[in-house]
Formats: structure tokens, C-alpha cells, sequence
């Protein structure tokens, strides 16, 4: 999807969420119970999806804001 040209208007919101659910896995994933299972390949594979998410979003469309700015 981050090699395309446009995306679907509202692409944007729902990668932004992704992202955010991504970001809140690595915290708990990086905090003190998991942080033995974790190896340096999981870190990167995270740090890619993440790479990827960014540059989807950056490219995407937002949806309409219909309300009054007022």
C-alpha cells in the first residue's frame, strides 16, 4: 500500500489507530514481563510495521471534517 499512488479517502484514521495499537504492543512487549522473549529480530520486525504504518499514513487522504471550525 506504500508504494501506491492514492489511498481510500479515511486510509489515513484507520492506519493512525494501527499505529497507536502497534506503539501500545511495544511498550508492553518492552516492559519487564516479556522483555527475556523478546529478540533483537522482533524489535526490528516492530520498528518495520512501523516504518510501513508511517508511511502510509503520510501518504494517505484524511476524512472530511464537516464541523464548523467556530
Amino acid at each position: 500500500m506504500s508504494e501506491h499512488a492514492s489511498l481510500p479517502l479515511g486510509t489515513k484514521e484507520i492506519f493512525i489507530t494501527e499505529l497507536r495499537s502497534l506503539h501500545n504492543s511495544k511498550e508492553k512487549l518492552t516492559g519487564d514481563r516479556y522483555t527475556e522473549k523478546l529478540n533483537d529480530q522482533d524489535l526490528e520486525s516492530i520498528g518495520l510495521a512501523e516504518q510501513i504504518l508511517m508511511a502510509v499514513i503520510e501518504k494517505a487522504p484524511s476524512l472530511l471534517a464537516l464541523e464548523d471550525d467556530d
